[in-house]
């Protein structure tokens, strides 16, 4: 069985991989755009490739993305016109410049593992006639499409938080989702963070009043990422556990803020900088970190520095004192 070191070297090399994927692919979208396809065009299928956990074996370095991507369709002068990716086993979210493909008529993506919030501009691209999003763990509110759009094959077994086109998330879902994209909107989470109640048999959550949140264990969940600000917006949170993770950056300050918290476990993961400063009643865990202490203050430098200097005045004197004394027993 591999060890966890083994797990995250896996994770690293297979993350290292992927950027020097996209960092090729890109080049090669720019070159795309050099010789004719439109550069927002490139820009947007460049950062689809980013969005994507593993993006479809035949976009490699070097291919034409009009020519040898498959499921990328352009027009004669260099358009994307349709993106049919149904059934790829892609993971992975949307980009919002998807938007940019002003020329887009279908997109095709149902029957894969994509998460995260669909964005609502794609809505707003004018020549689009066919949508299909079925089958994925796509969240948030289902994308509203104009009239003119086949539009019908998008919300079936996916995660939206409602079945009405447009209808926003409660404000502790919409919360919730800003926390999973810290995350990277992981799939463990999609598959049960769904609808517009998180008390319902949501992974990782506890609720002590409907709809109010007041518990999140997700320890040694294998999340990457970093801990969102949106997690202050919980203010029932009482108990947050993200040990054993692999979260990295620093913990917001906002969190520090949370009225009714009095646990926080984030032991063993990546974290850096400083520390927030918590009430004293929250009892906090953050062993197996990377952070810092704080530098003191240069008034605390002052002090510190007359402390010292008459702590040497005061073994001065007493030294002077057993020195008198000692001479007159002598004597």
């Amino acid at each position: 069985m591999p060890t966890t070191a083994h797990r995250q070297e896996s994770t690293t090399t297979g993350t290292r991989k992927k950027g020097l994927l996209v960092l090729l692919l890109s080049c090669c979208l720019a070159a795309a755009a050099a010789v004719g396809m439109e550069p927002s065009d490139a820009s947007a299928i460049a950062d689809l490739v980013q969005s994507l956990a593993t993006p479809p074996s035949s976009w490699t370095a070097g291919g034409d993305a009009c020519t040898t991507f498959e499921g990328i369709t352009c027009s004669a002068s260099g358009r994307v016109t349709a993106i049919d990716l149904a059934g790829k086993g892609l993971a992975g979210t949307l980009p919002p410049s998807l938007s940019s493909l002003t020329a887009l008529e279908s997109l095709q993506l149902r029957g894969n593992s994509l998460t995260g919030v669909v964005p609502a501009v794609l809505g707003e691209i004018a020549t689009l006639r066919n949508v299909s999003l079925s089958g994925n763990f796509l969240q948030g509110p289902v994308p509203r499409f104009a009239k003119g759009v086949a539009a019908d094959d998008v919300v079936d077994g996916n995660s939206f938080c409602s079945d009405e086109p447009g209808r926003p998330c409660s404000a502790q879902v919409s919360a919730l989702l800003r926390v999973a994209e810290g995350f990277g909107y992981p799939v463990s989470l999609a598959r049960t963070w769904r609808g517009n109640d998180p008390c319902q048999s949501w992974q990782g959550l506890a609720c002590v009043t409907e709809p109010d949140v007041s518990r999140i264990f997700l320890h040694a969940a294998n999340f990457s990422g970093t801990i969102s600000p949106a997690m202050a917006n919980l203010t029932e949170l009482r108990r947050l556990d993200l040990g054993e993770n692999r979260l990295a950056g620093e913990i917001p300050d906002a969190l520090a803020t949370l009225p009714k918290l009095g646990f926080l476990d984030v032991t063993n993961n990546r974290l850096t900088g400083q520390l927030p400063k918590f009430r004293p009643s929250v009892r906090v865990l953050s062993d197996g970190n990377a952070f810092w202490a704080p530098s003191p203050s240069p008034s605390l430098s002052r002090d510190a520095a007359a402390a010292a200097a008459s702590s040497k005045l005061n073994a001065g004197s007493i030294l002077i004192v057993i020195g008198v004394l000692v001479a007159l027993l002598v004597t």
